[in-house]
């Protein structure tokens, strides 16, 4: 319709932000008033499209730019669409998203965002371009993260628990990969994060993590993301979620190997590739001699199937 004769939509197929649009029903007012040197003009829009209800409004004087605009879903996996993920679970509360800019295409634009979704907050506050995609601090609160890490798909035996509090900054300069850096809390425990993750989808990142099994860290790297605790029914995965490749290194406060047994000291790297993932886990057994376990999983030639190769040492 409208959007695909503006040229938001492509003329063929349909986004997976778009997926959530449905029947749109919209109404505004536009206005010009005269104004010493330029004219203001001023718009204000309502209405809903799909499980979104929104609203806006703006003024344009010279080319300064001034807006504010609120989204309402009816739950969060509408927002999550409308971001252009696909949450493994949805979430029953609904869902809010509020962002206000203001600035010029020439100089930039100071933006804020606050979104709530599945339990969590995620706020941003910084500029947005001109020369820059972003470049601001960005943070995330959750009361219950359990509901955000299983909308993630994140399989675990063991779901982590407790007020998860992360405070960071992003940075993504035009044509140049996305610098992400954030430090926090989950329950009790120190955790972080940084990394880059270019525009192919490819991330290098470095994790900083509380006590973790090790079925958790092989599950999270070789098996489907389906939200799930991993069983031997859980399929392997092809891939890491959303098309990501490249490596992420894990540095746990401690790996439980077992229930009764855990070892510290220990890192972990889960890479993927065009087709390939693989995991290995580094540490040091009693005697202070190094351990290695390392699992890979290729494809077979067979679709859907995979073979899994190893070694210990």
């Amino acid at each position: 319709g409208l959007l695909r004769l503006l040229g938001i939509l492509p003329k063929e197929g349909e986004p997976t932000w778009a997926a959530g649009l449905g029947k749109t029903e919209m109404k505004g007012t536009f206005s010009v008033k005269p104004e010493q040197g330029a004219p203001l003009m001023a718009v204000d829009l309502a209405g809903t499209t799909g499980a979104l209800t929104v609203s806006a409004t703006g003024t344009l004087t010279g080319d300064d730019i001034k807006g504010s605009a609120e989204i309402k879903a009816t739950d969060g996996g509408a927002l999550a669409q409308l971001a252009g993920l696909d949450p493994v679970s949805n979430d029953a509360a609904p869902g809010r998203a509020t962002v206000t800019v203001s600035g010029s295409p020439a100089k930039g634009f100071l933006a804020d965002l606050q979104v709530q979704a599945f339990g969590a907050t995620l706020g941003y506050n910084g500029l947005v371009g001109p020369g820059v995609a972003l470049d601001g601090k960005a943070n995330l609160r959750a009361t219950n993260p359990l509901p955000l890490l299983t909308a993630l798909g994140l399989p675990s035996s063991v779901m982590p628990a407790g007020v998860l509090v992360l405070d960071g900054t992003l940075a993504k300069p035009l044509d140049e990969p996305l610098k992400a850096a954030f430090a926090g809390r989950l329950g009790q425990t120190d955790i972080g994060f940084d990394g880059t993750l270019d525009d192919t989808g490819k991330i290098a990142a470095n994790v900083l993590a509380g006590s973790l099994f090790a079925r958790d860290i092989l599950a999270a790297a070789l098996m489907e993301w389906n939200g799930q605790q991993p069983s031997p029914e859980t399929p392997f995965a092809a891939g890491l979620p959303f098309g990501l490749t490249g490596e992420v290194w894990i540095t746990p406060k401690e790996l439980k190997v077992s229930d009764i047994y855990s070892a510290k000291n220990v890192q972990a790297a889960i890479s993927a590739t065009e087709g390939e993932l693989r995991v290995a886990i580094f540490g040091k057994d009693d005697e202070g001699r190094d351990a290695l376990i390392e699992i890979a999983s290729k494809p077979d030639g067979e679709a859907g199937r995979r073979v899994i190769d190893g070694k210990i040492v």
